[in-house]
C-alpha cells in the first residue's frame, strides 16, 4: 500500500481541506465561520416566521423558522454580492430571477434535510464529544485570539448564542469521527489505482474538421416526379414535417422594420439637458437644416451606428429597448420620424426605413417546394458521405491539399482530459470519453464522422502531455467516492422507511411568507 494504515491519523490530520469539502457534499459546513448561527451578526431582516414543522428525518426536526432564517440569510448574502449589481431595468430583471433561483425554498430545504441526514446518524452511533474536547477547539480557532492565545473576552463579546455555537461545533467534531473512516478508505491505494489516474489525467489534444453539405458545388437536380412521389407518400410526410420544422425560419418570419436612430445619453442628473439637445435636433431636421442622416452622423450618441447614418437595419420584436420598439413599429410608412423618444439609453429619434410584414406560411401551402428542397438536402448529404467516406480510409483523414481545395481548416480544440466528458462543440452524447480516450498516435483519426445537423465533422488525436499526480488527490478522490455511495445509500434507506417526511402546505406557506 502506498499510505500505510499506521499513517492513516496523519493523513487524516495533514487534511482537513479534504474533511471540509467531504462534508460540503453532505450538506455540511464546518461551524467555525463568523457568519454562521451563534456568532453575532447584523438584524436577520423581514419576512413574518411562520411556526411548525416543515420537515423530519428520524427524530431529527427542521422547524419553519430554521427553513426560514436560512433563506434570509441567503437572501442577505445574495444582496451583498449582486444587489447593487444591476443599472439598468433588464439586468434588474436578470438579477431578480437569478435570485429567486437561488432562494429558493425547496432547494433550502433539501439541503437542510442533508444536513439532518448526517446528524441523524450521530445518534445511530451514539457519538459523545465531551465539553473538554469542545473548549480545546474552541481556543484553538483564530477568531477568539488576542496575541496568539485564547481571549475569554474577545469570545464571550463574538458568540452571542454560546449554546448555540457550541452545539454547532460539536456537531462539527462529530464530522470529523463519522468521516475518518473514508479517509482511511481513500488512504489504502495500490500502485494500479495511481497509474489509472495517470493515465486518465493526461490532457490530450484534439482538432476537428467541420464539413458542410455547402462544399458541394456540383448541382443536384430533383425531377417533378421525384417530388410529386415524395408528396404521395404518406410514409415519408413525418420526414418533410421534420424537415419544415428545422428550417421553419425559411417558412415563417416575424414582423421586422429597418431604421435609423439618432441617440442622445443621459449623463448624471443631466436628463433636462439631454432631451432638450434631442428636441433641438428634431427642430433642426423639420425645419429642414439637416437630413436626418446628416444629424445622426453630427450628434448622435450611438457611436457604432452613427457613421452609417443611424442605421440599425432589420430587427424583429423582442430584441430592442421596449420603449424603443414600441416606438419604431409604431411608424407607418417609410420616411416617417417618431417624436423624442426615452428609453433605458437615453433619447432617441426614429426614422423608419422599411416594414416587412410577417411571413407565415403552413406546412401545408409549401409541401411541394418544400419536398424539392428536402430531396436537394438529401442528395446533397449522400454526396458530401461519400467525400467524407473516402477521406475516412486514411489515417489521418483528408490530406492538405484535399481540406484546402475545399475550404475547410482543421481547428485545434482545448486541452481535454476525461473529467471533461465534453469535446469543444461536441456532446458527451456524439462522441463518448472512451472513444476519444483510444485515439492516439498510430490511429489518430476517429473511425466515424459525426453528425451535427446537416454537417459531418471528423476528430484526430493531436498530441498529449503528462500531468503529475499526487498521492494525496487520488485519495481524496477516492474517499469521496466512497462516502458519496454510503451517504446516497444510507439517506436512500431512511425515505424508504419513511423517515423523511416533509409539509407541501408549510413549504408552500413559508413561499408565501418570504413572497417567493
Amino acid at each position: 500500500m502506498i499510505i500505510q494504515y499506521e499513517n492513516m491519523l496523519q493523513f487524516i490530520r495533514n487534511n482537513r481541506k479534504f474533511f471540509m469539502i467531504l462534508f460540503a457534499i453532505c450538506g455540511i459546513a464546518l461551524i467555525i465561520s463568523l457568519g454562521l448561527p451563534g456568532m453575532s451578526r447584523g438584524g436577520r431582516g423581514g419576512g413574518s416566521f411562520v411556526s411548525g414543522t416543515v420537515a423530519k428525518v428520524a427524530s431529527q426536526e427542521v422547524s419553519v423558522r430554521e427553513l426560514q432564517y436560512d433563506l434570509m440569510r441567503r437572501d442577505e448574502q445574495f444582496q451583498k454580492s449582486y444587489g447593487s449589481k444591476a443599472t439598468d431595468p433588464a439586468q434588474k430583471g436578470m438579477i431578480e430571477q437569478f435570485r429567486k433561483m437561488m432562494i429558493n425554498p425547496d432547494r433550502a430545504l433539501d439541503e437542510i434535510v442533508q444536513r439532518k441526514v448526517f446528524f441523524h446518524l450521530f445518534e445511530e452511533q451514539n457519538m459523545q464529544v465531551s465539553k473538554g474536547a469542545i473548549r480545546s477547539q474552541i481556543e484553538q480557532l483564530p477568531y477568539f485570539q488576542k496575541n496568539g492565545a485564547f481571549d475569554a473576552d474577545l469570545y464571550r463579546k463574538l458568540v452571542t448564542v454560546p449554546f448555540e455555537f457550541e452545539n454547532n461545533l460539536r456537531n462539527d467534531l462529530k464530522s470529523e469521527r463519522v468521516i475518518q473512516p473514508f479517509a482511511l478508505v481513500g488512504s489504502l491505494l495500490n500502485n494500479g489505482e495511481v497509474e489509472i489516474a495517470r493515465a486518465l489525467s493526461k490532457k490530450k489534444i484534439f482538432e476537428t474538421l467541420q464539413v458542410s453539405p455547402k462544399i458541394i458545388k456540383t448541382a443536384v437536380t430533383v425531377s417533378p416526379s421525384e417530388v410529386t412521389a415524395l408528396v404521395a407518400d404518406s410514409k415519408k410526410d413525418a420526414d418533410l414535417q421534420n424537415f419544415y420544422n428545422k428550417n421553419i425560419k425559411n417558412y415563417k418570419k416575424p414582423e421586422e422594420v429597418s431604421a435609423n436612430h439618432i441617440l442622445i445619453k443621459v449623463e448624471k442628473n443631466q436628463e433636462a439637458a439631454a432631451e432638450s439637445k434631442i428636441k433641438d435636433i428634431q427642430k433642426e431636421i423639420k425645419d429642414g437644416k439637416i437630413s436626418f442622416e446628416d444629424a445622426a452622423k453630427k450628434y448622435s450618441q450611438d457611436l457604432s451606428n452613427a457613421p452609417r447614418g443611424g442605421a440599425l437595419g432589420y430587427f424583429a420584436h423582442g430584441v430592442m429597448d421596449p420603449e424603443f420598439e414600441k416606438a419604431a413599429f409604431a411608424l407607418s410608412k417609410p420616411n416617417d420620424v417618431s417624436n423624442v423618444v426615452k428609453s433605458s439609453f437615453g433619447f432617441h429619434l426614429i426614422k423608419l426605413i422599411d416594414k416587412k410584414a410577417a411571413v407565415n406560411t403552413g406546412y401545408a401551402d409549401v409541401k411541394n417546394n418544400l419536398a424539392k428542397d428536402y430531396l436537394e438536402n438529401q442528395k446533397k448529404a449522400a454526396l458530401l458521405k461519400e467525400i467524407v467516406s473516402k477521406w475516412m480510409k486514411s489515417k489521418n483523414g483528408p490530406d492538405a491539399a484535399q481540406v484546402k481545395a475545399y475550404g475547410l481548416a482543421w481547428t485545434k480544440a482545448s486541452p481535454w482530459d476525461v473529467g471533461q466528458g465534453r469535446l469543444a462543440s461536441l456532446g458527451e452524447n456524439d462522441i463518448k470519453s472512451s472513444e476519444l480516450l483510444a485515439l492516439k498516435k498510430q490511429s489518430p483519426l476517429l473511425p466515424r464522422a459525426i453528425e451535427q445537423g446537416n454537417d459531418l465533422v471528423l476528430v484526430r488525436f493531436v498530441s498529449e502531455s503528462d500531468e503529475p499526480v499526487k498521492v494525496e488527490d487520488v485519495a481524496f478522490q477516492k474517499s469521496i467516492r466512497v462516502l458519496e455511495l454510503y451517504f446516497t445509500k444510507y439517506k436512500k434507506n431512511l425515505e424508504e422507511e419513511k423517515k423523511i417526511v416533509k409539509s407541501d402546505k408549510l413549504i408552500a406557506e413559508v413561499k408565501k411568507s418570504l413572497q417567493l
